[in-house]
């Protein structure tokens, strides 16, 4: 009898402390997915996984417990991880293999103005600029059909104003990934860049008064219409002017006045030219004009003769 009271005793009590483990586990399991339907919800998932079951023993109830706390651990490092994709800086986007988009993150709306979601399910292609296009299409078709990574593609991408966006996208093929099943373009705003470039550029290769090309941008193009010459036949001419008497212009109205004239000058001459032919200012009263296909003398002679008639017109 007192074997059997022991026995009874040592059941009920083994009961008791499984059970009460067990009911701490289960409130710990309830309670987290509460806050887990709830950050689904409202997308805060700061207090969601910071709970943790204490674990003090080695048996299934343990083995649960460490299961438990290590299905907590990946969502939060899930969540640091949507997190960081979700207050990126670059756009990145998921396309299907036609060039649908199927996901974008919220940086679509400080970078291009478009509110989140807004795109999903248009081509991608569409927010190109129609010079910029097929040069993309191309390179995303490179992608599809076998390379894991394409090198920077700069492109112009529309904004919701209408402006025009200098861009640099980088495209992955995840297409075999099963979390992803697409292409993912990262998409990053490279305008105030180009327009540095472009600065840089003009300060580089255009004079600042008349606006022309200067020296060195008129011996590149030179040095381009000989090759052209030589590989297909095309001729080229090249006529040169020289302002007399501006020293006297600037004695007597200003350096001011010399400005106004040089960019007259420029302008009428500019006027008598095609826009496949160049006119450069070479020094500063030098202009030169570099007549592309001109078969003859007697067609640059036409072109010089219409550049001095629009010169005898007055000032």
């Amino acid at each position: 009898m007192a074997g059997f009271l022991v026995g009874a005793l040592s059941y009920a009590l083994c009961r008791c402390v499984v059970g009460g483990r067990l009911a701490v586990l289960s409130a710990h399991l309830r309670s987290v997915a509460e806050n887990i339907s709830q950050a689904s919800r409202t997308g805060n998932w700061s207090q969601s996984t910071s709970q943790r079951i204490r674990v003090d023993s080695d048996d299934q109830l343990g083995e649960t417990a460490r299961a438990f706390n290590s299905l907590l651990d990946a969502l939060e490092a899930g969540e640091h991880f949507r997190s960081l994709v979700r207050n990126a800086s670059d756009i990145i986007t998921v396309v299907d293999p036609s060039g649908a988009i199927t996901y974008q993150t919220p940086s679509v709306g400080w970078v291009l103005g478009y509110p989140p979601g807004a795109l999903l399910g248009s081509d991608v292609h569409d927010l190109l600029h129609p010079d910029d296009a097929a040069t993309f299409r191309t390179r995303l078709a490179g992608v599809i059909a076998g390379s894991t990574q394409t090198p920077c593609t700069g492109s112009r991408m529309r904004h919701r104003d209408g402006s025009w966006r200098w861009m640099e996208t980088v495209a992955s093929n995840l297409l075999d990934d099963s979390a992803v099943n697409g292409i993912v373009l990262t998409t990053r705003d490279v305008s105030d860049r180009k327009e540095l470039e472009e600065r840089l550029r003009t300060q580089a290769f255009y004079d600042p008064l008349t606006g022309l090309p200067n020296r060195a941008l008129f011996m590149e193009r030179l040095s381009a219409a000989e090759d052209l010459e030589r590989d297909t036949g095309a001729p080229a001419a090249v006529l040169f002017l020289d302002l007399d008497n501006l020293k006297a212009v600037n004695d007597n109205l200003g350096h001011s006045g010399g400005d106004i004239l040089l960019q007259v000058v420029a302008a009428r001459v500019k006027a008598c030219l095609r826009p496949e032919d160049t006119l450069a200012r070479l020094a500063g009263d030098e202009f030169a004009v570099l007549l592309i296909g001109a078969h003859s003398s007697e067609q640059a002679t036409r072109v010089a003769d219409r550049i001095l008639a629009s010169l005898r017109e007055p000032i």
